[in-house]
């Protein structure tokens, strides 16, 4: 069983993501960290779409998204 299996009834393509990513984490390193980006940003940008308080920055990557006032 995955450490995010919490995440699957609510967010699939974040459980999704972030169970391959463990999968992968002791034979493809760079692939898991990849994976990892993405589930992060994926549960970035829900939080800005279920959010109505939240507005997205004007440059939406990464570093943006997390430290946008």
């Amino acid at each position: 069983m995955s450490n995010f299996y919490f995440l699957r009834s609510e967010w699939p393509s974040i459980y999704a993501e972030a169970s391959k990513a463990e999968q992968h984490t002791l034979t493809e390193p760079r692939y898991a960290a990849i994976l990892c980006r993405s589930a992060l940003e994926k549960a970035i940008y829900w939080i800005y779409d279920n959010d109505a308080e939240l507005e997205l920055p004007y440059q939406p990557n990464l570093n943006a998204l997390m430290f946008h006032p």
